[in-house]
């Protein structure tokens, strides 16, 4: 029985052994894959910059006083010359109709003088009066027109100072900001308004020295604004020199009529380089090997991967290049169950 026993034993682990000595039966991937066609693709730059206001000023008033009026408020457009704010012009005021006052005095006084001075001249004339008595007339008469010029110039000085006493618009535009309310005091030497032009607005951003005669070349460029939308604006400055960190300002122009960007926006601009070849896949045929970018290239009927430089990514396409062949199979779908060298069936 024990002999038995030993005998049945030897020959299951027989049949064991021959089991394993049996070929696994390997394993095929069904992918589906587009065959490599080559396409020209142009190469940008891109970066960020962002918008400024073509014309800016910080505005004071040019006479100190207290506030009195504002014309315009926060977020409020004026035209030029349009007042924005008034200070308090009582004593100019006062001053100014004193003056006018004193003025028509010295002018009916003046005229007076004339009719005395005449009758003087024609007694003077007929030898009825000496020379002296003339001229101490024609003396006061003089005197009173040297004053009325002198009173003159400052009535007139006095009209300048009241103008002054309104801060005007200096171009069409908005208040960006403002930091004076009706009763704080305002003077020249302190900022009361941010005043700021919408139309046309500047978008300023730089590039790499590198790029700077491509830049050159380029009449218009278009501005992505996130949540806005796309601009043209027309290239209106690039900078002759490059800064500490080697890069060049370059500056666009923008219409901006509908006035839907506004001073302080960031936007996205792509810079053309050049036009190369490279082949174009479904960005979905990328795989990640190592570090490196990857596509899985059918050949012989299996997948082998081929690292590839990945040029720009674009409306879920990506434009390749690498140790590729026009007509070479790519993989599309199925990437995830590929291994080097594991047979693939087309579907």
């Amino acid at each position: 029985m024990r002999y038995l026993t030993a005998l049945v034993f030897l020959l299951l682990l027989a049949c064991s052994a021959e089991q394993t000595r049996k070929p696994a039966r390997e394993s095929v991937v069904t992918v589906k894959a587009v065959a490599l066609k080559p396409v020209e693709v142009t190469l940008h730059y891109e970066t960020k910059g962002t918008f400024r206001a073509l014309k800016e000023a910080r505005l004071a008033p040019e006479v100190a006083g207290v506030v009195v009026k504002l014309y315009k408020l926060e977020g409020e457009r004026a035209r030029r010359n349009e007042p924005i704010l008034k200070v308090r012009d009582d004593e100019l005021r006062y001053r100014y109709e004193e003056l006018k006052a004193r003025l028509a005095e010295l002018l009916e006084n003046y005229r007076y003088q004339q009719a005395v001075v005449k009758r003087r001249k024609l007694l003077y004339e007929k030898e009825l009066i000496a020379r002296e008595e003339y001229e101490r007339e024609l003396t006061r008469l003089r005197a009173l027109k040297r004053q009325i010029k002198a009173l003159k110039a400052s009535l007139r000085s006095l009209e300048t100072q009241l103008r002054k006493t309104v801060l005007r618009a200096p171009f069409d535009g908005i208040v960006a900001q403002r930091f004076v309310s009706v009763g704080d005091y305002a003077s020249p030497q302190k900022e009361a308004v941010r005043f700021l032009s919408l139309k046309p607005l500047r978008f300023r951003f730089s590039v790499p020295q590198v790029y700077q005669e491509s830049v050159k070349e380029l009449k218009t460029l278009r501005v992505e604004v996130e949540g806005v939308g796309s601009f043209t604006g027309r290239t209106v400055y690039v900078s002759p020199f490059a800064d500490e960190s080697k890069t060049v300002w370059v500056e666009l122009e923008l219409p901006n009529d509908d006035e839907r960007l506004k001073p302080g926006y960031y936007g996205t601009v792509k810079v053309p380089l050049k036009r190369v070849k490279a082949f174009r896949v479904p960005e979905r045929a990328l795989v990640l090997l190592g570090n490196r970018k990857a596509v899985w290239v059918v050949k012989n009927g299996t997948a082998r991967a081929r690292p590839v430089k990945v040029l720009k990514v674009e409306n879920g396409y990506a434009f390749i290049t690498g140790e590729l062949k026009e007509g070479e199979l790519v993989v599309v779908d199925g990437v995830s169950a590929l291994k080097e060298g594991v047979k693939v069936r087309l579907e």
